[in-house]
């Protein structure tokens, strides 16, 4: 649900987030999993590197 991807460009660190969220029909474990995981990886990135966040985080499906 959740990959990295960073990207050199010059001397900046683009780091990409591919997240994609839980289902609404998933347990809410699953869901608060998810997005704690998320919010620490985030987290943990560094202040020099920037932070781009995409994919699928509405968690609807259908």
């Amino acid at each position: 649900r959740l990959m990295l991807i960073k990207f050199r460009m010059g001397k900046q660190v683009l780091t990409v987030y591919s997240a994609y969220a839980p289902q609404t029909c998933e347990s809410e474990d699953a869901k608060n999993d998810f997005w704690n995981t998320l919010s620490d990886a985030v987290r943990k990135t560094p202040s020099s590197e920037i932070p781009l966040i995409c994919g699928g985080l509405y968690g609807h499906a259908g």
